[in-house]
């Protein structure tokens, strides 16, 4: 009898498949609260210079070198940018491309906080950043263009 309860107990561990791993919880999205985008330019011939704060519940301030205003943009679009600015690899450049000196060479600043991490990259436009530096630049032009 004995024999046959662990028989028993074998066949049935046996049958049972283990279950299946967890997937891991997926972390949480950035709330419109906890986004905000950075964009500073400045150089050039003509000495410019703008500050974009872009955040994630719309609303917008540029800072000029004698001006300021405000814009409001739909949160969906500031989601769109910060999907676009992931899909780049912004989180993956280094933090600094400025091995040149250059007298009428645009900086720029750009920094973005999502909640989750935070990531800033200063960089010196002498025609010879990497493309997906120049891409984060475009995506971020394209996007303060826009008002």
């Amino acid at each position: 009898m004995r024999n046959f309860f662990f028989i028993f107990l074998a066949i049935g561990m046996l049958g049972c498949a283990a279950p299946p791993p967890r997937a891991p919880s997926p972390s949480p999205l950035p709330t419109s609260s906890t986004v905000e985008i950075v964009f500073e330019v400045s150089g050039g011939v003509g000495g410019q210079y703008a500050k974009w704060t872009i955040y994630g519940d719309g609303q917008i301030s540029r800072q000029g070198r004698f001006d300021s205003e405000q814009y409001v943009a739909a949160p969906e679009d500031v989601r769109r940018l910060l999907d676009d600015l992931y899909a780049a690899g912004f989180f993956d450049l280094r933090t600094e491309y400025a091995n040149v000196m250059c007298a009428d060479c645009f900086n720029y600043v750009i920094a973005v906080r999502d909640g989750q991490r935070s990531h800033r990259v200063y960089a010196v436009d002498a025609g010879q950043l990497p493309a997906e530096m120049r891409n984060v630049i475009q995506i971020l032009r394209t996007f303060v263009n826009a008002f």
